[in-house]
């Protein structure tokens, strides 16, 4: 949830991803991500949770890109770790 008006006081909700739909332009490559690294059948969602937002202006303007990131945390094959992105 973003205010323009109030864009430092941005929300946002748990970011949850399926990751046995990764797809790239190599399907081995894919297939072997899910098999053997990520788990993606036994482990199919991944999750990211935010707990801060930094970079953003007091105020936006329509039409225009703003650099920000985002720190929180990250859970993957159900291990949860700080990330930032």
């Amino acid at each position: 949830a973003v205010d323009p008006t109030k864009a430092d006081a941005v929300r946002f909700g748990k970011i949850v991803a399926n990751v046995e739909q990764f797809h790239s332009d190599n399907n081995l490559r894919d297939a072997r991500l899910r098999q053997d690294f990520l788990q993606s059948h036994e482990h199919p969602l991944s999750s990211f949770t935010v707990t801060k937002v930094s970079g953003l202006p007091a105020q936006l303007t329509k039409g225009t890109a703003y650099p920000f990131t985002m720190d929180g945390q990250a859970t993957v094959h159900e291990v949860t770790k700080p990330i930032q992105w």
